[in-house]
């Protein structure tokens, strides 16, 4: 298997968007792709389709990783380390893409934000769903569109398109807290946001890398609310690290890094951003 790339059998191959696992199962991987839900049994050796439905996102309940969701037209669950899905909600967003997040803060409550104006948010395990209001800022849906929910407070939440948003009472009311124009101004942050990460045990931390993937340069950005010591680490996916991007004590504001991939081969690698009360990781793609 290539890093990005779902061997299916030959002539034939999958664009791989997304890629999770139950912690205690790490050689039952599922891949989302355009083309369905794939998932392999033995670390990518084989793989099987186990849904034909376009897949935009795959998340994981935080006390049980048996329970996986999937955001497509539908909510999809499964309760079987994704081996078969069904159902959960029907038609929440309808066409177009969408993000689904969960949060170790309650492992109830799921997040889904769809390209076509709509929020919700199910505070019993998908069971039931309300809507909340849509971030203030301008979403791609076919390029950029991100959603991340703290895992310390589950109304602390993050979305991205041009700007970046920030929610602090479950998606109520938002606040656009970057400017995409304004290069010159301490709120500048690149447009196209694709993804984020909540620190895990600081709520001042938050982190975005765009773009990912990427073949030439990305850019890791972070916002701190204090002054914190911060490092990251560009890692091989077996854990040996390639190079110190960072480290030092960093005010507090909007920070970013380049990460130049002249220097490395294409394929899957792992960011290690981590400050003096623990450390965070995202992969990435060097195409």
């Amino acid at each position: 298997m290539d890093a990005n790339r779902i061997k299916l059998y030959s002539g034939q191959s999958r664009n791989c968007s997304e890629v999770n696992y139950s912690p205690h199962k790490p050689r039952y991987i599922n891949c989302r792709t355009r083309n369905g839900l794939f998932r392999t049994t033995d670390a990518g050796t084989t793989w099987l389709l186990v849904d034909e439905k376009h897949c935009y996102d795959l998340a994981l309940n935080t006390t049980n990783p048996d329970i996986m969701y999937a955001s497509s037209d539908d909510i999809l669950i499964s309760e079987d380390a994704g081996a078969t899905w069904s159902i959960l909600e029907n038609n929440l967003c309808g066409a177009g893409r969408s993000s689904i997040e969960t949060t170790a803060a309650n492992s109830n409550a799921i997040y889904c934000l769809c390209e076509w104006w709509g929020l919700y948010k199910s505070s019993d395990g998908g069971v039931s769903w309300d809507s909340k209001n849509y971030p203030s800022t301008t979403f791609y849906g076919y390029y950029d569109m991100a959603l991340e929910v703290s895992d310390l407070d589950e109304n602390l939440l993050f979305s991205g398109g041009l700007e970046v948003a920030r929610s602090t009472n479950g998606g109520n009311t938002w606040q656009t807290k970057s400017s995409w124009d304004n290069w010159w101004t301490d709120e500048y942050v690149h447009a196209d946001n694709h993804a984020f990460a909540c620190h895990p045990l600081d709520n001042n931390i938050v982190y975005s890398i765009y773009p990912n993937p990427f073949s030439s340069d990305a850019t890791i950005e972070f916002t701190l609310t204090q002054n914190s010591q911060i490092e990251i680490v560009l890692e091989e996916i077996t854990g040996r690290t390639l190079k110190i991007l960072l480290n030092d004590v960093i005010n507090a504001g909007n920070h970013k890094t380049i990460l130049n991939k002249y220097t490395l081969s294409a394929g899957m690698y792992v960011l290690r951003l981590s400050s003096e009360h623990d450390s965070i990781s995202r992969k990435i793609i060097i195409e």
